[in-house]
């Protein structure tokens, strides 16, 4: 027997880099639950190598714009 995906509504852990989470997260939101658990999902661990790809940024440097008032400017 195939257990497949499997959220269950109760408060509890959810995995976001599984690859049923988009599916979980809709059905989630089509039965109005405010929460849902995944500990009795076969996929509970699964992680979403795509996931991972898209999470990342190429750029190391943080950019803030910082205006500094001087007393030339006042």
């Amino acid at each position: 027997m195939k257990k497949g995906r499997n959220p269950i509504y109760r408060k509890g852990e959810r995995n976001p880099f599984c690859e049923n989470y988009a599916v979980c997260l809709d059905e989630a939101i089509g039965k109005s639950w405010l929460f849902w658990d995944c500990s009795e999902c076969e996929f509970k661990a699964s992680r979403d190598p795509k996931m991972e790809i898209t999470a990342r940024t190429n750029d190391s440097m943080p950019y803030y714009e910082i205006t500094i008032e001087t007393s030339d400017d006042l």
